[in-house]
């Protein structure tokens, strides 16, 4: 069993692209994005809510998640709010800062295909009309390190 997927859908065999990210200059309202998606033929799979209890530990908040998914499988996940490299990980070097760096931005999107190559080209360029967006290949924006 594949934990990976997403959806029971499996992208089209002619499906050459991988997943493409956006970072924002602006927050969209999440019903504004929602109902944006919805016209294309979205609905929302997942939602996680915003979540700053971490504030006293001086780690920046996780802002609002929503997922969603068409019914051949492209996935749309935008978070409404900054999202912050990964701090490291490892216990012996707390203090090491991440080799990560973002461009400045409000939001993020994540654009996943699906079976359909022109659907995903269709969401891709509306979302990029709609608020400005400038889609990059994810592994270029956040390289694999020490992939096994």
């Amino acid at each position: 069993m594949n934990t990976a997927l997403i959806s029971s859908h499996t992208p089209g065999s002619g499906d050459t692209q991988g997943i493409l990210t956006a970072f924002c200059a602006t927050r969209p309202e999440p019903t504004a994005v929602a109902q944006m998606l919805q016209e294309l033929g979205f609905h929302l799979a997942f939602f996680l809510a915003a979540d700053d209890t971490d504030a006293a530990a001086k780690l920046p908040p996780i802002p609002a998640q929503y997922h969603y998914e068409d019914e051949v499988g492209t996935n749309v996940a935008y978070l409404a709010g900054v999202d912050w490299p990964c701090l490291a990980d490892d216990d012996d070097e707390p203090e090491m800062p991440s080799c990560y760096r973002y461009p400045v931005h409000a939001s993020r999107f994540w654009l996943t295909p699906g079976g359909r190559e022109l659907v995903t080209r269709r969401v891709r360029d509306a979302l990029a009309v709609a608020w400005d967006l400038s889609w990059q290949d994810l592994c270029a924006v956040q390289p694999i390190v020490d992939a096994a």
